[in-house]
This record gives C-alpha cells, sequence and structure tokens, in this order.
C-alpha cells in the first residue's frame, strides 16, 4: 500500500475515533482504532510511524478539538484566517505528539512481546507529557471512551491513564490474536483484563454518607457570551440567576450552585449586592458556591483572580490555580505577548492562584472546587478531592459555541468522579450541567442552551481510592 495512501487512512483512523467520545459514545471505536492505527506501521521504518501516527493525530485533534477554532473566531472577534492559523499550529503541535510516539514504536518494538509492552506503555507516557509540558492540554484521552465499559474499574486505581493503558494493551492483543493466532496467549490476555476490569467495577472504594442527603440546585443561566460582560448588562445576569433560584431559596438546607463567572464582576466592587444575598442565604439556612472575580491590590498594579466564592452556610474563596494559556494568561510574556499585541489578540490577565488552597466549607463538608479547565487535569482534582466530601466543577461552556466542546467536557467530568469515588456537580452557564454519583453515571443533566435549575440529592462521601490514596 502506498504511503500516501496509508497517511490518509492514519487521518481518518483518528478522525473515527472522535466517535468513541461525547457525544457520539461508541466505546467500541476507543479499541478498534488503535488496533487499525498499529496495522497501519506493522512493518513499517520509524520515519513512516512517524507520519502515519502525526496523520492519525491530524485526524483526531482536527475533529476533535475544532471548537478551538470557534473559541477564537466566534468570540475572540478574529478574522477567519487568523482563527484557522492558531488553530492548525495547535493541532499540528499536538498531532507531533503522536507522530513521536509512532516513531519509538517502529524503532523499539520488534518482537511481539515487546509490541504488547511498549504499545499502551509509549502511549500512556506521551498523554502524560501532552498533558503537563508548556502548562498542558488534557483533552481526549483514550481512556474516557471506555466509560460504561468493563474497563472504566481501572479508574479508580490509576485514573484516565490506566484505563487508556488497558485499552490499547486489548487492542494490540486483539492484533496480534488476528496475525498469529496464539489463543492461548492473547485470546487469554484479553479474557483476564476483561474479568479484571469488570471485578475492579463492581467494588466501591469510598464510603457514601447516606444518612446525611444534600439537596442541590445547580443553576444553568444560558448568558450568551456576546452579552454576558457587557457593565450595563450585569443587573440582568443577576435577575437571571436569582430568579431561577428562587425556588430553592424558599427552603432550606439547599446548596446553590451558580458556575464560572455568573457573577461578571468583582466581589470588592459588589459589596453591598454579595452581603443582602448572603443576609438572605444565612437566613433561610441555604448555601451558594458562585463563580466570581477576585481583585486583589498591591504596591505596583491590580491582581485579577477567577474564583469561586461561598455564601449564606458556605465558607470560603477559591482561586483558579491552573489557568488556561492564551485565553486567561499569555505564557512566554516577551515572545507571545507582542504576537498578541501585533495581531490584536485580546487576552485575559488573571493571575494563578496558590497551591492547597483551604478548601469552601459546606455545613462544616470540605469542597473539592474546579473552575472550567481544571476539571481536565487528573493529577489536579487528586489533589482537590483528597479530604473532600464532593466536588464542584465551574465552568462556562459557552466559549465553545454549538460544538463537541461542552460534551467532551461533561465527559470529562465523569471519568474524575469515577477516579475519585465522589459526587461531582458539574455546573456550567450554558450547558452541559449535571450531577454524577461516584461511579460515573449520570443521575441528572441539562443540555446546552436551555436556562434551568436541576435539582438532585448527592451525598458525602468518606474514603479514599487508590488512586488517591498512592
Amino acid at each position: 500500500m502506498r504511503s500516501s495512501l496509508k497517511f490518509l487512512l492514519s487521518v481518518l483512523t483518528g478522525a473515527l475515533l472522535t466517535l468513541g467520545f461525547a457525544p457520539i459514545n461508541i466505546a467500541l471505536f476507543g479499541l478498534i482504532c488503535p488496533l487499525m492505527l498499529w496495522g497501519l506501521i506493522h512493518k513499517s521504518t520509524p520515519m513512516q510511524a512517524f507520519w502515519r501516527f502525526l496523520g492519525f493525530g491530524i485526524g483526531l485533534y482536527g475533529v476533535g478539538v475544532s471548537w478551538v477554532y470557534i473559541s477564537i473566531a466566534r468570540f475572540g472577534g478574529q478574522p477567519f484566517w487568523v482563527a484557522g492559523l492558531i488553530t492548525g499550529l495547535f493541532i499540528l503541535i499536538l498531532s507531533v505528539y503522536t507522530g513521536i510516539l509512532g516513531s519509538l514504536l517502529a524503532h523499539c518494538a520488534k518482537k511481539p512481546w515487546q509490541k504488547i509492552i511498549l504499545y499502551p506503555t509509549l502511549w500512556t507516557l506521551f498523554d502524560i507529557l501532552r498533558s503537563w509540558i508548556l502548562t498542558g492540554f488534557p483533552w481526549l484521552f483514550l481512556g474516557d471512551t471506555q466509560l460504561g465499559t468493563p474497563l472504566q474499574g481501572f479508574a479508580p486505581i490509576g485514573s484516565v491513564y490506566l484505563v487508556s493503558f488497558m485499552t490499547v494493551l486489548l487492542s494490540v492483543l486483539f492484533f496480534q490474536l488476528i496475525l498469529e493466532r496464539k489463543l492461548r496467549r492473547d485470546g487469554l490476555g484479553i479474557l483476564l483484563i476483561g474479568l479484571l476490569g469488570y471485578g475492579l467495577n463492581s467494588i466501591s472504594w469510598t464510603q457514601i454518607q447516606t444518612q446525611h442527603p444534600l439537596s442541590i440546585t445547580s443553576i444553568q443561566g444560558d448568558i450568551p457570551q456576546s452579552l454576558k460582560w457587557q457593565p450595563n448588562l450585569l443587573e440582568n445576569s443577576l435577575l437571571t440567576y436569582q430568579t431561577l433560584s428562587q425556588k430553592a431559596l424558599d427552603q432550606h438546607h439547599q446548596i446553590l450552585i451558580w458556575p464560572e463567572s455568573a457573577i461578571p464582576d468583582t466581589q470588592q466592587d459588589l459589596p453591598r449586592y454579595l452581603h443582602v444575598l448572603n443576609q438572605t442565604l444565612t437566613h433561610s439556612h441555604n448555601s451558594l458556591i458562585t463563580g466570581i472575580l477576585e481583585s486583589q491590590s498591591t504596591p505596583h498594579n491590580t491582581l485579577y483572580f477567577n474564583a469561586a466564592l461561598g455564601l449564606g452556610d458556605a465558607h470560603g474563596v477559591y482561586l483558579k490555580e491552573h489557568l488556561v494559556p492564551f485565553g486567561e494568561y499569555i505564557p512566554f510574556q516577551n515572545l507571545f505577548g507582542r504576537l498578541f499585541a501585533w495581531m490584536d489578540i485580546p487576552a485575559s490577565g488573571f493571575t494563578p492562584g496558590p497551591r492547597h488552597q483551604t478548601p469552601i466549607h459546606i455545613e462544616g463538608y470540605p469542597v473539592g472546587i474546579m473552575i472550567c479547565y481544571e476539571i481536565a487535569y487528573p493529577m489536579l482534582v487528586r489533589e482537590h478531592s483528597l479530604h473532600s466530601a464532593f466536588l464542584v466543577s465551574l465552568s462556562d461552556d459557552a466559549w465553545f459555541g454549538d460544538s463537541l466542546g461542552p460534551w467532551q467536557q461533561a465527559q470529562i467530568a465523569q471519568m474524575r468522579a469515577l477516579e475519585t469515588g465522589r459526587y461531582l456537580i458539574n455546573s456550567t452557564n450554558n450547558g452541559i450541567t449535571s450531577l454524577i454519583n461516584p461511579k460515573g453515571h449520570v443521575i441528572a443533566e441539562i443540555h446546552s442552551h436551555q436556562a434551568l435549575a436541576l435539582q438532585g440529592v448527592i451525598y458525602p462521601v468518606k474514603g479514599e481510592t487508590p488512586w488517591q490514596r498512592f
């Protein structure tokens, strides 16, 4: 088969893998696509493998993170050529990871046992590197495709990384079985992985305190991004959230959740509004966690933070630690700052919050908070979940537009709940808002572009999964 045809097939294989992610959720593609990719580099040179794996990355990220273009063009206000150039470079950089992975595989994996070990090991290693280098982009991990299958049982042991490892291991065992027909070795390995995953999935690693139910009302305001940050429309935004919350405010012991920057102003600029809201919540014995901005004055300038604030029976503030590069801050300011200024691209100037912050408490329970992009980082969520009774993720998915982004982020939230064995409230401005149980199952949900209040019951959790502990 000609190299150009194999390259095109590699691109198609990457694009097909997106069918394994939300909203399509066909888990079988998570197994088939790594198998197809391995077949395309079978007996190839390291350079051939590089280009074919690069093509796979172009297909996967070209389809899977196409929402980057929407964010830059529609909401960043950039012309199509600027948005297209930035998106194309971003996809190419991500694809280089997969290209290097393919080249290493072809160079090192010569014998069957080497292929079986190195393929899943290197795949997982490069996933970890991709989530760390240059602040990381922990998106479209293969393990996310296996939610709802026996392989999800490995998530509380080693997070999505271990699920990805086992998924690729199954794929390469299937390939070797088809190629060499060694049923005793490869068939037995496939059976053992399936049974082990099924057995692990039946274990409850944490203890749900069913005697302490917590009533949750998560508000999805559906405020258009084009209107949200206009100062003259601030009161309209606040009124939307108060109106949708009114039913919960009339009841006792409700935990209200408003999404990221639901209050699109700083806490310091709205002292009276927040004082009245806090008194109302305290009087009715209700709690609120809301996204808001924080400002802190220094002798030289004013620092701004993307924050979550507890009001009523909720106490504390969380300052977002892991900011979105080029969205909330500009990394390598000397290089990219000048480039952004030349191209007239706006960028927020947020400051990251400190590590190891005191968690927000509700009714004596510590809450692990993530804001927007933070939910994608397995290690960060692990740290925030330690000693937390439940998790809350606040985001504003309006930046994604009508794309795959909100669905993918909701799927990622399911994996974080499964890894930590905790209930998770995924609160967004315009979808998808959901309540997720410790097994990663969605128990209540609001889809995109609906201004609604999602109500449900969750329970505080004690204990740790092996992933949290070790």
